[in-house]
């Protein structure tokens, strides 16, 4: 089919065919449009303007032809279009519909259910102003003001005149304690219909709480200017108070000046005087000096001669213990071979408790055998204990000389008890170390005396290696 052919109008390509669609219903273009398409197609000689690259170009049919296979394709796609359009809901009829269902929910109590009722409603066809209105009685009865106030600007943008919403916006005014707007709907409202008793008293009443709030800022007002005038004179005395403050400070900071410059100029004239008086300190000390240095002097040169003296009195003594000492060793070498004698009166038959009762003893005892029999009566096996922090020399060779008298009388383990014993006192090593050549001769002979074979004696000799 060609747009020539139409008796409507003319089309410029059945590619760019639209259909109109007003309230719901079909208009008569449509009607036209769907007969005309249900006529077989027929060929003529007319204008085609097919569409290429976004340009119109015109040709005939000598330069120009379409397919009847083409011509069929196009056409079932314009009546895909139609139907289409018929089969579209009308959005206007589902809008009314959610508005009647809003209606049965409010008549029912159910503010909230008809509220979400009116608000798909408007979704559907927001230009309609009762939908809003409905809404915003909603809102109100939820106590929502403000979307009350909004859902009613909508409806009054699209319907200027609707009294009801203008009545639903001035009672949510009041609500907001927006007197002056409430009073202008109601004033609004009584020119577009007659005013009822109803519209009356609420314009009384908003009347009045305007009045009593326009009283209430006045109050305000004036509490605001006395505050601000008390404000003022607070502010005014705290200057002032900061005034006297700082020049206190001002002052207070001048008296400190003058103090400090008049306790210069007095430190000033006491160092001086104390110069003077050190000064004339200084000239006495001088001789002071030189005395006091004379007497240390006198006093060094005496200590000197103390000290010789003292010098020459060490020497004295060492002597004399070098002598002793010779005494003493000779003595204990005596003892060591000697066997002993018959026991002295004054030697206890009983050993000794304590290392201070048998230095008393051994003290006591001028003989070197009753001092060895003496050191007999004390265990071997208390030795590390009795002589932990006096063994001399004199008291190890005695114990020696023990060891040595077992021996003698044929008790060989006697003697290798005392040995070992003796060698467990703490300070054994040590003593060792300052034994002369015969005292070490005298203990490796007792020492090489144990008969051979004997159980420890190999461990005893590494021990008084």
């Amino acid at each position: 089919p060609c747009a020539a052919t139409s008796p409507l109008y003319h089309l410029p390509s059945p590619l760019r065919l639209r259909t109109m669609s007003v309230g719901g219903t079909q208009s008569p273009e449509k009607l036209a449009l769907k007969e005309w398409l249900s006529r077989p197609p027929v060929l003529t000689e007319c204008v085609l303007e097919p569409v290429v690259e976004g340009k119109v170009e015109g040709t005939t049919k000598s330069q120009y032809t379409l397919p009847s296979s083409k011509l069929n394709v196009k056409e079932d796609k314009v009546k895909a279009k139609v139907k289409e359009e018929e089969e579209r809901p009308d959005l206007t009829q589902l809008g009314l519909t959610w508005k009647e269902k809003g209606n049965v929910a409010y008549k029912k109590g159910h503010h909230r259910v008809a509220l979400n009722c009116y608000t798909k409603a408007i979704s559907y066809n927001p230009l309609n102003a009762v939908f809003y209105s409905n809404r915003a009685l909603m809102n109100a009865k939820l106590n929502n003001h403000r979307e009350v106030v909004a859902d009613c600007d909508k409806a009054l943008s699209i319907d200027p005149k609707m009294v009801k919403a203008i009545l639903r916006r001035a009672t949510s005014l009041i609500e907001l304690s927006e007197y002056e707007k409430a009073l202008q709907d109601f004033t609004l409202a009584s020119t577009l219909r007659k005013p009822t008793k109803l519209t009356q008293t609420q314009v009384n009443t908003c009347q009045k709480l305007l009045e009593k709030q326009r009283v209430q800022q006045e109050k305000e007002t004036k509490k605001e200017k006395e505050l601000q005038s008390e404000e003022e004179k607070q502010a005014q005395e705290r200057q002032m108070k900061k005034e006297k403050e700082e020049q206190e400070q001002a002052d207070a900071k001048e008296n400190a000046k003058k103090e400090k410059q008049g306790k210069e100029q007095e430190e000033k004239v006491e160092i001086q005087a104390k110069k003077k008086e050190e000064k004339r300190k200084n000239e006495q000390t001088k001789e002071e000096m030189e005395k006091e240095q004379e007497k240390e002097k006198e006093k060094k040169k005496q200590k000197e001669k103390e000290t010789e003296k003292q010098k020459e009195k060490e020497k004295e003594n060492e002597i004399k213990r070098g002598k002793e000492e010779e005494k003493n060793k000779n003595g204990r070498e005596d003892q060591l071979k000697s066997p002993p004698t018959s026991p002295s009166p004054l030697l206890a038959q009983s050993p000794p408790a304590t290392f201070y009762q048998f230095e008393k003893q051994w003290n006591n005892l001028t003989s070197a055998e009753d001092r060895l029999l003496l050191a007999s009566l004390v265990p071997p096996t208390t030795y590390s204990t009795y002589f932990a922090s006096s063994l001399t020399p004199e008291f190890f060779l005695t114990l020696v000389g023990v060891a040595a008298l077992s021996q003698r009388e044929s008790r060989p383990e006697h003697a290798l008890l005392v040995l070992r014993h003796l060698a467990l006192v703490p300070r054994f090593t040590i003593l060792l170390m300052f034994l002369s050549e015969v005292e070490v001769n005298e203990v490796n002979k007792v020492l090489s005396a144990f008969p051979e074979g004997l159980a420890g004696v190999g461990e005893l000799k590494k021990m008084y290696a």
